[in-house]
């Protein structure tokens, strides 16, 4: 897993920023259900193609551990360091 720029001020991986951007855009933003967004990854080559410097597994994972949180109570992220809190991996 790769660590965001500045890590030293937080522990938020790349993975973790990525899944936020999916739960953000597709799970508040468009509300669609977990398997929608998973299957992105699974049946997308592009999304395979364009992340596949990252831990795609971790990514995947990180929305799955943290989707019902998310859209139970979504938040707008202001920091790495919230989104390493709030998405564990």
């Amino acid at each position: 897993m790769r660590k965001l720029p500045d890590f030293k001020n937080h522990n938020c991986y790349c993975e973790q920023k990525i899944a936020y951007n999916f739960l953000f855009s597709y799970a508040h933003i468009n509300e669609c259900p977990l398997n929608v967004i998973l299957g992105l990854f699974n049946g997308s080559d592009a999304y395979v193609k364009k992340f596949e410097k990252y831990d795609l597994e971790a990514i995947k994972n990180c929305i799955l551990k943290n989707y019902e949180q998310y859209v139970n109570k979504p938040f707008i992220a202001s920091s790495y360091k919230e989104i390493s809190e709030q998405l564990p991996l």
